[in-house]
């Protein structure tokens, strides 16, 4: 399963699409909604920018706009900053992918430059037909990700927590726990702030360790970093997959023992035993740690082996 497109992806996140050509909005709706089904609730689309404009105004919950290139000399930035301001208004940004119906235009440009919380810029094309619109669905949900957590955590914050929390957590025991919690979280139902948790626990976690009161002027972060703080104290791979806690803490759990077997030495073994275990009917998680065991040791090769102490 492609991640994007999983009925909590998008968790807290209404969907629309704005177009002026006629029923394109309806059929980039369809489709959409024909790849990912548990979505279709949270997907509307308009031709008339009244209804468009008074539909962010009531609900507020539309956090991302796919919005078809102004044929006019209105920017598109302009137009989208108007239908985004309403979700805007509750501290929360919203994002926008410019979708051009020919090709991409000056004015294309133009907008994506005005306005940094246009995300993407693709055809309409990528998303009407079916051959293309999962891979489509997943790029926009990892952009949206990306964009929502530099939205949050600015470079210069990350590069603060990140040099906080150095002698315990190093860059790549940071970068490995990234890339292994979008490994882990394929095909599973995590939503993008889930994701967004998953990256940032180690460096928040040690930050709050080390200085308790450091993160008290981001508690935004800390607030969405807790939905992946693990409830359980087992390093124990199959009792932390069976443990009765959400996905996103299991996952979190995984990581952080993945990234100690990767200090230790020992993830080869450890993912060997997964593999002899894990059957059909496993729990998915512990179908999904086997299927990418090949994937993670690969991961792993790219960063030499850094005995800091880790806070887990």
């Amino acid at each position: 399963m492609v991640l994007g497109i999983n009925e909590r992806a998008w968790s807290g996140v209404n969907i629309m699409i704005f177009g002026q050509t006629p029923l394109l909005p309806m059929q980039i709706e369809q489709s959409i909604a024909a790849a990912s089904p548990a979505n279709e609730i949270k997907i509307d689309s308009f031709e008339d920018y009244k209804q468009a404009y008074d539909f962010c105004k009531n609900q507020k919950t539309v956090g991302l706009i796919l919005i078809e290139e102004n044929k006019d000399s209105v920017l598109s930035a302009d137009t989208f900053k108007e239908l985004a301001q309403h979700y805007e208004s509750k501290g929360w940004p919203c994002f926008g992918v410019l979708v051009y119906t020919n090709e991409k235009s000056m004015m294309g440009y133009l907008s994506m430059q005005k306005n940094r919380n246009l995300i993407a810029y693709i055809s309409a094309k990528d998303f009407t037909e079916p051959s293309r619109v999962y891979n489509t669905l997943g790029e926009i949900w990892s952009q949206f990700v990306n964009a929502f957590e530099s939205n949050v955590i600015p470079q210069k914050l990350q590069e603060t927590l990140l040099s906080i929390v150095e002698p315990v957590v190093s860059h790549e025991s940071f970068n490995f726990r990234s890339r292994l919690s979008t490994v882990l979280s394929q095909g599973m139902n995590v939503s993008w702030i889930e994701m967004v948790a998953l990256r940032w626990r180690p460096v928040v976690e040690a930050v709050e360790k080390i200085n308790s009161n450091a993160m008290k002027p981001n508690q935004a972060l800390s607030q969405i970093v807790a939905q992946a703080l693990p409830d359980n104290v087992s390093s124990d791979m199959v009792a932390t997959v069976k443990a009765n806690t959400s996905l996103c803490k299991r996952i979190s759990k995984l990581v952080e023992i993945l990234d100690g077997a990767r200090l230790n030495g020992s993830l080869a073994n450890e993912l060997a035993n997964i593999g002899a275990i894990a059957k059909p009917g496993s729990p998915a998680l512990l179908r999904q740690l086997s299927k990418s065991k090949d994937r993670i040791i690969s991961i792993a090769a790219e960063y030499k082996t850094n005995p800091v102490r880790l806070i887990g």
